[in-house]
């Protein structure tokens, strides 16, 4: 019998099981320049993934380093952009690679039973991938896309494979430079919201660890496959009046009036007055006209319109923003 010390085999992996979303919202970390930092943070703070002992987090940290370091970094950059089912295809590639005990089941056991069935290859999958990401595709690149999903119904597709494939490689080029330019609008909005939340939070003397990390969300912003999503991420809006709250929310209460001893020949007590930083409100315009502008007269009333929504919100506690 092998001793148990010397035996290659582990068995961490049944405290954590396959957890793919899990995985997923910690790939990010994983793949920063400050990954021992985020994932001290995460096992800490439960931000993503959202499981209440804080020993089952650090667990779950533990195998999903194992698992991130099994195999070269390029192929987790590589993964973010494919579908969920190659995503778990990947992960399980990763835990074949880090758990012996689960590769020599899966090839020992899983391989006799995937050998004795049909496998087939969709034409249909060729397309599947992007799918969703053709929209986003130049004009000039239709008609190519038009003639590449002529595969779904072509009776001999393998006679034109190297066609298709060279189209295909084509077509990737150019939706990889949609995703290139859909991600540096992500990073660009959002380092600019982010340098506004930190100069706004230091002028009210919040600290820095009481709203969202820069690297952190813009990771998760930028951690998909499709340009909806990503055109959708690239709005701030929301995240920025979030902050803002969490913001106000943290600022330190007025302090109390301290009282000082009377002055040589005067008659009561002098008291400071309590500070009060001025915080910020995110508000809403009504931009919308119900008739058309025409003339210059016409936006001089729609000016004043504004004007008078804006006075409103002057004169009290808050510094206004327009969203």
């Amino acid at each position: 019998m092998m001793n148990k010390n010397n035996s290659p085999y582990t068995a961490t992996i049944t405290g954590c099981a396959f957890l793919f979303n899990e995985f997923l919202r910690i790939l990010p970390l994983l793949m920063s320049e400050k990954a021992n930092e985020l994932l001290k943070d995460e096992v800490k703070n439960n931000r993503l993934l959202q499981v209440n002992s804080q020993k089952a987090r650090q667990t779950f940290i533990t195998e999903f380093k194992r698992r991130y370091n099994a195999v070269p970094a390029s192929f987790w950059v590589g993964l973010q952009d494919r579908n969920e089912k190659v995503q778990r295809v990947g992960l399980l590639y990763a835990i074949l690679k880090a758990y012996k005990l689960v590769f020599d089941f899966h090839f020992n056991v899983t391989i006799k039973r995937w050998n004795s069935v049909d496998q087939t290859l969709r034409k249909n999958d060729i397309m599947d991938v992007n799918r969703d990401n053709f929209a986003f595709l130049p004009e000039d690149q239709k008609e190519v896309l038009s003639r590449l999903k002529a595969i779904t119904n072509d009776k001999t597709p393998w006679d034109n494979m190297p066609s298709y494939k060279k189209m295909m490689q084509n077509l990737n080029g150019h939706l990889n430079e949609c995703k290139a330019t859909l991600v540096e609008t992500i990073n660009t909005n959002y380092n600019k919201a982010f340098d506004e939340l930190e100069e706004y939070a230091t002028s009210v003397k919040v600290s820095r660890d009481q709203f969202a990390r820069r690297d952190t969300t813009i990771l998760q912003k930028i951690n998909t496959g499709n340009f909806y999503a990503l055109q959708a991420n690239a709005n701030v809006a929301s995240f920025y009046e979030e902050q803002i709250k969490r913001i106000n929310e943290a600022v330190p209460k007025p302090t109390t009036p301290k009282p000082y001893p009377p002055a040589p020949g005067g008659n009561g007590v002098v008291k400071e007055p309590p500070v009060a930083p001025r915080t910020r409100k995110i508000i809403q315009l009504n931009t919308h006209t119900t008739q058309p502008i025409h003339t210059e007269a016409d936006i001089d009333l729609y000016l004043q319109r504004l004007k008078a929504e804006l006075m409103q919100y002057i004169g009290g506690d808050n510094d206004i923003i327009i969203s």
